[in-house]
């Protein structure tokens, strides 16, 4: 099934997104920004004054940290100083655990998403290459199943992960989501699918690589597979002046030999390399060179002679997805498939290395799964789920390009010093220091207030006091980080929901996304032709005012701006009654709305009605529809109301239908 990238961070229907941890080499603010919204239903503007954060990070320490005031929602950990990064080459997994749960505000991670993917959470992945991703999910109140199973091994694997980077100051959060991940009921006998290469198989150990994990993979016994597809975005570094086959496809043939597991004698229609003609790594100088001494491919038993193909799909993507599909061929039919997808390149880096003492490699991420059968003509069933193209020409071997991997080491990026600023009272914060060493909080353009190193406390100026995030530079101002100011309570700080008019105040309401219908339709007409059929009553129009210049607005208008305000609310209210699990998010949108945005002057405008025009919004037709049985949400729902006539001082008024003079 084709989803676009950011679909798999949808919440399924009836929950939302709470928390996410996910780990890649890269990613980019636009793909981050879009996810966000998909996963949280919250559009950029709501997220700056809620700002979570929802998605936890962690990039290689090569990479360029995302910034947090450019993507709301979003804390990229800082990686720390542990021993086993000195045998890391590249933090390449890419793997994202989403937990979802019944209302936005729920104590409770009820539903749990694994994502393994090929690429980088980046638009360029989302919209440009070729990838593929593989997805379980699984009530928190499941049995032992496989999937349970895969989610339990991702926990752990995140978890160790994690142990690589500073949690503070969301520790607390993140281990809120691996533990209900690691809590899953499963089957200790049954290997997990999800592999990766830091830990051994028990969870402890040395760890294996990715060809070693693949290779003891999948059925036992039983007739070898006749039948292998290698596809892979990159294989592994040229060699110059070298022609020989990549080493990574010899080793993987024969382990898969030795393991029982692949025939000894391929036709070449049966061994195929899917490559990216513009980045295949050694596979160029190896096919020039194969065209060059005029020499046939290898047909020894021990090599198989291999079937080249240039990847590529309607939308001219580029291969970046590592995959390896093993399956029985007879005639045009394929059964019993077994495939690998993952982050590992099919380079000896990527698919046979792992990072221990001695031996130094990467992190790598995957899947080994049962891929079913193909009753169909193979190039037109396979390449509906596997990127696949036309065979490659031998005259058009030499100009294919090496290009160079995305796994190429490279220097680490220095970490913030610096892991928090915590409200301690009025303006007065306390530093929190994850490696005290020379560093600044930068204010405006250029201005620098250095901190002395192991300061315990700093007293912030206004503007920064309300800040969610502070920028710290060091000392020679060549890096800087966004460190997160912490309120009270703990959490991020945020800022006041602030609205300059009537217009913004509508929009706001718009920033609640309850579903996908519910959505603003941005390509709406702006034409003004059915302006007559949105309601207008004839009065002032609210979106052409500010809030100063409406004083002077008759008493007409405060009605027709009230019963706009009562209209708004009760059509979201519809809306809500397909998904009352989210009253609680609703209820407390609507309190902050109406605490935050709303000017004393124009609380004081509907108060000159003299009537509690809120009070419709517990009748049907304009609240939410509860049923026969939802009395408690009934109740809170009636509770809030009360609350938010309270908020605009309208509550001693007389409700409307007890009579208005």
């Amino acid at each position: 099934m084709n989803r676009t990238l950011s679909e798999l961070f949808a919440p399924p229907e009836g929950f939302y997104g709470q928390h996410a941890l996910l780990c890649a080499l890269s990613a980019t603010e636009p793909f981050l920004d879009h996810a966000l919204e998909t996963f949280t239903g919250r559009s950029r503007h709501w997220r700056r004054n809620e700002p979570g954060p929802y998605f936890f990070l962690m990039l290689d320490r090569a990479s360029l940290r995302i910034d947090p005031v450019n993507v709301p929602g979003v804390a990229c950990l800082e990686p720390a100083s542990s021993p086993l990064w000195q045998h890391i080459l590249v933090m390449h997994a890419k793997v994202a655990l989403l937990g979802f749960g019944r209302s936005r505000s729920g104590p409770n991670i009820e539903r749990l998403r694994l994502i393994v993917f090929t690429g980088n959470w980046t638009e360029e992945s989302a919209k440009r290459l070729m990838e593929l991703a593989w997805v379980c999910e699984v009530e928190i109140t499941s049995k032992a199943n496989e999937s349970t199973g895969d989610i339990v091994a991702a926990g752990d694997f995140l978890g160790r992960l994690s142990g690589l980077y500073h949690l503070s100051p969301w520790g607390s959060k993140i281990e809120r989501l691996l533990t209900a991940a690691r809590s899953l009921p499963h089957d200790r006998k049954v290997p997990p699918r999800f592999i990766h290469t830091l830990s051994g198989p028990d969870g402890a150990g040395k760890p294996l690589t990715m060809l070693e994990q693949f290779t003891a993979r999948g059925p036992k016994g039983g007739k070898p597979y006749n039948f292998i597809v290698c596809g892979s975005g990159f294989f592994e570094q040229a060699r110059p002046n070298d022609p020989s086959q990549p080493q990574l496809i010899t080793r993987l043939t024969n382990e898969l030999r030795q393991a029982g597991k692949l025939a000894c004698s391929l036709p070449r229609s049966n061994a195929t390399l899917v490559i990216d003609p513009s980045r295949c790594g050694q596979v160029a100088g190896w096919l020039s060179g194969l065209k060059k001494d005029k020499r046939e491919m290898p047909k020894d038993k021990q090599s198989p002679e291999w079937t080249i193909r240039a990847a590529h799909d309607k939308d001219n993507r580029v291969l970046h997805a590592k995959y390896v599909f093993l399956a029985n061929r007879r005639g045009d039919s394929l059964s019993n498939g077994f495939l690998y997808l993952g982050s590992g390149n099919l380079s000896l880096q990527g698919f046979d290395s792992a990072p221990s003492p001695g031996r130094a490699g990467n992190v790598e991420a995957g899947v080994c799964i049962s891929a079913g059968n193909i009753r169909s003509a193979i190039d037109n069933e396979i390449s509906n789920w596997l990127p696949w193209g036309a065979e490659l020409p031998e005259q058009h071997f030499d100009t294919l390009q090496p290009g160079t991997g995305e796994d190429e080491v490279r220097e680490p990026l220095p970490s913030s010093p610096v892991a928090c600023f915590r409200h301690e009272v009025e303006r007065t914060f306390a530093i929190e220091w994850l490696d005290p060493r020379p560093c600044g909080i930068l204010r405006g353009a250029q201005e620098v207030e250095m901190l002395e190193v192991g300061q315990a406390n700093i007293e912030l100026p206004e503007d920064l006091a309300s800040a969610s995030y502070l920028v710290v530079c060091d000392e020679s101002r060549a890096y800087r980080w966004h460190v997160p100011v912490l309120d009270s309570r703990g959490e991020l700080a945020r800022q006041p929901f602030r609205v300059r008019n009537w217009d913004e105040l509508m929009g706001a309401f718009n920033d609640f996304i309850l579903n996908e219908e519910d959505v603003p339709d941005e390509s709406s007409d702006d034409d003004g032709e059915n302006d007559a059929d949105d309601g207008d009553t004839g009065g002032p129009d609210p979106g052409d005012m500010s809030w100063t210049s409406r004083h002077c607005v008759p008493r007409a208008y405060n009605a027709h701006s009230a019963m706009q305000l009562v209209e708004t609310i009760s059509e979201k209210n519809k809306i809500l009654s397909r998904q009352l699990q989210r009253l609680p998010d609703w209820v407390a949108f609507l309190l902050r709305i109406f605490k935050e945005a709303l000017p004393e002057s124009q609380k004081k405008e509907w108060q000159s009605l003299r009537v509690n025009f809120l009070s419709v919004l517990v009748r049907p037709h304009f609240a939410p529809n509860f049923g026969q049985s939802d009395n408690e949400l009934r109740q809170a729902w009636e509770a809030a109301v009360d609350d938010l006539a309270e908020i605009l001082g309208i509550d001693g008024f007389p409700k409307i239908d007890e009579g208005v003079e």
